[in-house]
């Protein structure tokens, strides 16, 4: 078990929990929880949370031994929805993505409770984490949508994958849709 981890996971869900802000896990967290255990160094979290009220959170979060990861995070809460912060007792990173579109809702209204480290928390789907680690593109997001096909093709809904990869595919004009009929037949 990776303590810093565990620790960093269990104040910022807690901070988030008192603060009434919907979340779920995602990135290798997540892909741990549900698929194959993997070496991370952060914890990734979509937050339902616009930009304006991530700023107003940087205070309380400080309190909280949350502190921004660099000098001038209020813009890139604002133009890019992602509050980065650093847990200063762990020296872990926090990625919460703002929950700013309606893919980031149902990913969050989808979630469900899962066992992490122990703790039950909300995590993204398989089904969207696959979709989110296409997105992605990485050598490890790649090896993550491996992974997760791997151990749960045959209760993936791959309905639900094919119509969403559509979806994101004409919003952001990528090639979605093809790659998960590859995954679906390989």
């Amino acid at each position: 078990m990776n303590q810093p981890i565990k620790t960093t996971l269990d104040e910022i869900v807690e901070f988030l929990n008192q603060h009434g802000i919907d979340h779920c896990v995602i990135g290798g967290l997540a892909v741990s929880a549900r698929a194959r255990t993997r070496a991370t160094d952060d914890v990734d979290l979509i937050i339902d949370c616009e930009p304006e009220a991530a700023v107003e959170l940087l205070k309380p979060l400080a309190r909280a031994n949350f502190h921004p990861f660099f000098d001038g995070v209020e813009r890139v809460i604002r133009e890019s929805c992602i509050l980065p912060v650093k847990h200063q007792v762990s020296g872990v990173t926090v990625d919460m993505s703002l929950a700013v579109g309606e893919l980031d809702h149902q990913i969050l209204e989808r979630a469900d409770r899962f066992q992490v480290f122990g703790m039950e928390v909300s995590v993204a789907t398989n089904e969207d984490l696959v979709l989110m680690k296409m997105m992605a593109g990485r050598a490890v997001d790649v090896s993550d949508v491996r992974a997760i096909v791997a151990s749960k093709s045959d209760r993936l809904d791959w309905e639900y994958l094919v119509t969403m990869a559509a979806q994101i595919e004409e919003a952001l004009a990528i090639d979605l849709v093809d790659a998960v009929n590859r995954l679906r037949n390989s």
